[in-house]
């Protein structure tokens, strides 16, 4: 983050009320762009996030995590496609890296413009790592708190409701996962939590925006999504479960293809993915 070659930054450390030495750490640095707030209580991820936002003084927010690291030119890249005031979103290419297993993918967005109905299908912008938003929007569009998981996609939509999106078609960070992956299945369960909460909440909006057909395929595209979060905990078994519903709702080829090669191994998955991003199976 230091090393943006865009140098017009404020820099946010929310502290989620750790007990490891972050604040030495973030005083180490001697850097006036640095502010260190502490949380007195846990406010995970989604509370955190929002307490940066209220500090923030800039137009424009970004948001990385711990464990993730933006490339250098991230910013100056991204910025200036604020230029119209419509945009409210730009978001980037991700290199999704698997340390334990020592493979890596890359994500390839698309999706530029008014793409509200491309998002209630399927969440094309990805995690909060890669994106930028306008402030005065999250002054008004907040992480919803409620979420045990997928606030993030909530609030894209929320925010594209509005406004359209832009994007970099290369990877701008990289995004670790480590051997703290292998978590048992209650992390898949705060994602059926999420789905269920996304579901409740935009319902009205989801029959305005979406056909029958494009209702079905989003709801293959939700039981796929749980299919690769098991892959990430190492639950194949779960995978699987995941996968063939999917199938079942509406059958696709990444779908069928993550079901029979989950049979080999999370190694044999990733490189599916890997193989996927490259030639865009749909």
């Amino acid at each position: 983050m230091l090393n943006q070659t865009y140098t017009n930054t404020e820099i946010i450390v929310v502290d989620d009320n750790s007990t490891d030495n972050t604040k030495l750490v973030v005083e180490s640095f001697k850097n006036t762009k640095l502010r260190y707030i502490k949380n007195q209580k846990n406010l995970m991820a989604a509370g955190s996030r929002n307490v940066g936002i209220n500090l923030s003084q800039g137009e424009i927010v970004g948001f990385l995590d711990d464990d993730d690291e933006w490339y250098n030119d991230k910013l100056a890249l991204q910025v200036p496609l604020f230029s119209e005031e419509k945009v409210g979103l730009v978001y980037g290419g991700m290199n999704l890296f698997f340390k334990e297993e020592g493979l890596n993918y890359n994500t390839q967005p698309s999706k530029e413009g008014n793409i509200i109905r491309d998002m209630l299908i399927e969440n094309f912008v990805g995690g909060t790592v890669s994106v930028l938003v306008r402030k005065n929007i999250l002054e008004q569009e907040k992480f919803d708190t409620s979420f045990p998981a997928r606030e993030e996609y909530d609030l894209w939509i929320r925010v594209l409701k509005t406004h359209e999106a832009r994007c970099i078609k290369r990877p701008v960070v990289k995004a670790n996962y480590r051997n703290q992956i292998k978590r048992v299945s209650t992390n898949v369960d705060s994602y059926v939590k999420g789905i269920e909460l996304l579901n409740k909440k935009h319902e009205r909006l989801v029959n305005e925006k979406l056909t029958n057909k494009e209702k079905k395929k989003r709801k293959s595209e939700q039981l796929f999504f749980l299919g690769s979060q098991s892959v990430k905990v190492y639950n194949l078994g779960l995978a699987r479960k995941y996968y063939f519903k999917s199938i079942v709702q509406r059958p696709s080829m990444k779908a069928i293809f993550s079901f029979l090669v989950s049979y080999f191994g999370v190694k044999t998955v990733l490189r599916l993915r890997d193989l996927k991003s490259k030639i865009k199976l749909k």
